[in-house]
């Protein structure tokens, strides 16, 4: 089960020794099995990782952790860098009575890139909102759930930690003028239902008075589940 698991499984001796590993960590790696064999793994971490890596795995030999859990970085045969999830925990091997370091690995580089993506994207779109006064606020239909931008907070002036996200929409709409409630409400029915982006302008109006005119594009879409 261990030689076909789908994440790698990798054995260690105290000396870093790899003593054994599986074929999916070869697939990870780069290296054949018998390459690997008897290869300290260190040689195999990023440069940058491999002091803190080795001070984690000698805390874990000496018995002051129980077992390790993080993401680190190897570089591949063919010189990529890439990312794992990594668990480890100390065994006893049954024939020698030595301890030994068992890992599982699980290969995150494709997930790891895609959230840098979006960070990013989400970097720029908070400069572009900053810049243009302008926000993104969406709204579950069916949970009520919301989630927003921080331009949104900026334009209606709310605080992000008293304010959170089940409590949004209506703080939202409590500050909408009271002549446009009725309005804005039908436009956004009418995008949702339509699922069409519309143009529509409304007023807000704070506490103390002053009014502010915001331009909105409702529209409606559909999340993972189709719904």
């Amino acid at each position: 089960l261990v030689e076909i698991a789908p994440m790698g499984i990798v054995l260690g001796s105290p000396d870093r020794r790899i003593s054994y590993s599986n074929a999916a960590f070869s697939r990870i790696i780069g290296y054949s099995q018998e390459e690997l064999l008897g290869r300290d793994w260190k040689t195999l971490t990023l440069a940058e990782e491999q002091v803190a890596n080795v001070t984690l795995y000698n805390e874990l030999v000496e018995g002051k952790r129980d077992a390790l859990s993080f993401e680190k970085h190897y570089r591949h045969k063919k010189g990529h860098i890439i990312c794992c999830r990594l668990v480890a925990t100390l065994m006893e091997d049954q024939e020698s009575g030595e301890s030994l370091a068992i890992a599982m690995l699980e290969e995150i580089t494709e997930q790891k890139a895609k959230q840098q993506q979006i960070e990013h994207l989400s970097s720029m779109i908070q400069v572009g909102e900053s810049v243009s006064k302008t926000g993104t606020l969406i709204w579950n239909i069916e949970t009520n759930e919301t989630e927003a931008s921080p331009g949104v907070y900026a334009i209606f002036e709310l605080d992000t930690e008293k304010v959170c996200p089940q409590t949004l929409f209506p703080e939202v709409m409590k500050l909408t003028h009271p002549e446009d409630v009725d309005r804005l409400a039908k436009d956004i029915e009418f995008a949702v239902s339509k699922k069409k982006l519309i143009s529509s302008s409304y007023r807000i109006r704070f506490p103390d008075g002053r009014i502010r005119w915001i331009k909105t594009t409702p529209g409606s879409f559909l999340d993972e589940q189709r719904k």
